[in-house]
């Protein structure tokens, strides 16, 4: 029985305890409260502090063991891969519906500038990689370059996901540890520079609606008593089932069929070449899961019973788990290998997405400030970043910004599955010059896509 417990079990009860040390530190420091540190980013670097230091672990009749970097990496992959199931399911919701032509191109500038800016990072992360490996003659692999890009417009799931095919099925090393490193990157560069600039804008008075000052619930991040507000409404009956582990089935269903699908992939379909990189891609599998699966329930009847409330709030409590688990897997001796690249390719990333994103955002029109903060939020961090930043100068949510982030992520979904098909599979296909040539081109699209835009005035003209 006791061994049960080893190692994921062990690996959740050492992250719960974290998250409330990180929720008690947001709430008592300064410091986290003026950059809005969210409390899963502090729990998981003071993990990521102690699991380096061995200090992670369980005692037993031969000593102290230590948990390693892997088990909570595994833990974040299948946290990422459930949530993406989540997400699909929450693509049909109600609230989906009804989106005005301003929501649409808004949304629409998001996803170019995302998949711009992804490609410019991947770029300048590879090419800084191998300028340094070239000079310095050092035996590195070049190819966690790329993982730039990853870490920061995708986040720590998605370049978790790429750096376990790279490393585990093709033999890139150092390509997990690096993947999550630069994710952890990106959610400092989010907190650390999108806030001042957040700040910068509303000096300026470039803010729609003017400066508000935040509440202190949200610098504390805990709800004053008559701040609550209530989580979801139940619709089933507790004497029958749950509401909240009737959701939790739907969602483990979900994850379930994608599990399915990778497996007759793998033993039946895919040629020998690609069949290692499958169970990579079980969190598109899922997503798509979860899209048949909402669609079954509007048009089952079945819908008026279904709280996309419920679901986000399992949807959050992954994605706060995925972040400490993230970020406890990155190894410090990797990333000291790796110490003068990974940081000017960091500084390289945040100064190009920084002074891009203020060029293009003073341009887009309308809402200038506020779009460029969700962007600047989104392509450092997650989407919950881009929110984070936008409530600075938009506490009530009033311009379409919010909204145009959760259209995006459908427009995104459009060139995902062919571009993550083509990058898992990359050290079996196109080789980092194919990589290379790949993100060049997705720059010059977007970047064409974005010119146009703006000479036929779907965007513009430059606001501030």
């Amino acid at each position: 029985m006791e061994k049960s417990f080893l190692p994921y079990l062990m690996a959740f009860m050492w992250m719960s305890f974290l998250l409330l040390v990180g929720v008690w530190l947001r709430a008592k420091v300064r410091f986290f409260q003026t950059y809005l540190v969210p409390a899963g980013i502090i729990a998981g670097t003071v993990g990521f502090a102690l699991i380096n230091l061995g200090l992670i672990g369980y005692p037993s009749p031969e000593g102290w063991v230590t948990l390693q970097g892997g088990d909570f990496g595994m833990v974040s992959f299948h946290l990422f891969s459930f949530g993406f199931g989540i997400i699909g399911l929450g693509c049909f919701s109600r609230h989906t519906k009804g989106r005005s032509l301003t929501l649409i191109k808004g949304a629409l500038w998001i996803d170019l500038l995302f998949w711009m800016f992804y490609g410019l990072q991947a770029t300048v992360g590879f090419g800084v990689t191998e300028l340094y490996a070239r000079l310095t003659g050092s035996d590195i692999t070049t190819a966690t370059g790329f993982l730039a890009g990853f870490g920061f417009a995708f986040g720590p799931g998605q370049a978790l996901s790429v750096g376990m095919s790279w490393q585990n099925d093709y033999g890139l090393a150092d390509c997990i540890s690096m993947a999550l490193a630069y994710a952890a990157a990106g959610f400092m560069v989010a907190n650390f520079v999108g806030v001042p600039l957040a700040n910068w804008g509303l000096r300026k008075g470039y803010a729609t609606h003017g400066a508000k000052e935040l509440s202190p619930d949200f610098l504390s991040g805990l709800r004053t008593p008559d701040k609550q507000v209530s989580a979801c409404h139940l619709t089933t009956h507790n004497g029958n089932v749950d509401t909240f582990a009737l959701h939790f089935a739907v969602a483990c269903t979900v994850y379930g069929l994608g599990w399915i699908v990778c497996y007759v992939l793998k033993y039946y379909i895919l040629p020998p070449d690609y069949q290692a990189a499958s169970f990579g891609f079980i969190y598109l599998y899922a997503l798509f899961a979860g899209m048949i699966v909402r669609l079954v329930i509007n048009h089952g009847g079945a819908a008026h019973f279904y709280s996309d409330d419920v679901q986000n709030r399992i949807l959050g409590t992954t994605i706060d788990y995925m972040i400490m688990s993230a970020l406890m897997a990155v190894s410090a001796a990797t990333v000291m290998k790796y110490f003068v690249p990974f940081v000017l390719v960091i500084v390289a990333c945040t100064l190009i997405t920084l002074f891009g994103v203020l060029w293009l955002g003073r341009r887009v029109g309308s809402f200038g400030l506020e779009r460029l903060l969700v962007v600047f939020g989104l392509i450092t961090g997650t989407a919950a970043s881009g929110l984070a930043l936008l409530r600075i100068v938009d506490s009530d949510f009033r311009t379409p910004a919010a909204a145009e982030v959760g259209l995006n992520n459908v427009y995104a979904l459009i060139p995902m599955f062919p571009f993550l098909l083509v990058t898992v599979t990359m050290p079996s296909g196109f080789g980092l010059t194919g990589m290379f040539v790949l993100h060049v081109s997705m720059i010059l699209i977007c970047g064409t896509a974005l010119f146009v835009g703006h000479r036929l005035k779907i965007w513009g003209p430059r606001q501030f």
